[in-house]
């Protein structure tokens, strides 16, 4: 859904708040939006764009401590280790009473975060 789509319906939310439209269809008529979308968001429906998808198991809260924890080994000259990195995903998780990680989410969670990237180490002094 486009930024300008997304107004239109913030738009048509206050005109109902404020009482210039007087239903839900006369709004989003006027406000070129669908009408079913507009129900949703009145009835506290979250955009696509702000929820949380079913396939990530941390909150973003959760997910940026492990990126602080990843940088902060990195910057000592430690490499993060794959289980380790893991484990710790799976005791967030353990803490909250969800499901433990996937075998692929390090990969998908390396993927979604521009600030880390997988490099392999080696020995300085031969």
């Amino acid at each position: 859904m486009s930024l300008n789509q997304e107004g239109r319906i913030l738009l048509a939310m206050q005109a109902l708040k404020q009482g210039q439209s007087k239903s839900i269809q006369v709004a989003a008529i006027s406000y070129d939006v669908p009408r079913s979308t507009l129900r949703h968001r009145i009835n506290r429906m979250l955009s696509r764009r702000d929820s949380i998808p079913n396939s990530q198991k941390l909150t973003p809260i959760e997910e940026l401590a492990i990126i602080r924890y990843i940088l902060d080994l990195d910057s000592r000259g430690f490499p993060p280790r794959i289980n380790d990195v893991r484990d710790i995903a799976d005791l967030l998780c353990k803490t909250r009473h969800a499901k433990p990680v996937g075998k692929q989410w390090l990969y998908n969670f390396v993927q979604r975060c521009p600030k880390l990237k997988m490099r392999f180490s080696r020995a300085y002094d031969f």
